[in-house]
């Protein structure tokens, strides 16, 4: 359920419906991965492919050294 969850909620939380974002929190509840909704559209979406996007690996990181 919590891996399902996250794939929808991720989905979910970039609709613009409060139904739409509330479920997707709802959905993250199980894994309790709910700050991942506002790191991922307020942090990641607006500072994408820069050093500042915790979600990017840095240039010529190894995957090793980024996860």
């Amino acid at each position: 359920m919590a891996t399902n969850g996250i794939n929808v909620g991720h989905e979910l939380g970039h609709r613009k419906s409060i139904i739409a974002r509330t479920c997707s929190k709802i959905l993250y509840l199980p894994s309790q991965y709910m700050h991942f909704y506002i790191e991922h559209n307020f942090g990641h979406h607006i500072n994408v492919a820069t050093p500042e996007d915790p979600a990017t690996a840095r240039y010529k990181q190894t995957l090793y050294s980024f996860w």
